[in-house]
């Protein structure tokens, strides 16, 4: 039993790292990509502040709703729609 303790801490540290590197990735992928100074700078503290998997989905649906919107507004302003 102390084994298999062991074992998923081993397995919970590494995807606790995983994740980690994957958000550090995603804020240089941002820094270098998304030209929109708030949009930016939403995106990158909102990875930064969340802990769980859970909140981490929880922002990537506000986010979407964000870029959406965003869209939105562009394509009106651009197309006259």
């Amino acid at each position: 039993m102390f084994k298999e303790m062991e074992k998923l801490t081993r397995d919970l540290e590494s995807q606790r790292e995983r994740v980690i590197m994957e958000g550090n990735q995603f804020i240089q992928f941002s820094n270098a990509n998304v030209k929109d100074i708030r949009l930016r700078e939403m995106a990158v503290s909102g990875i930064r502040n969340k802990d769980t998997f859970d909140e981490v989905l929880g922002w990537q649906k506000n986010m979407n709703k964000t870029i959406n919107r965003a869209i939105r507004i562009h394509e009106k302003k651009y197309n006259g729609a």
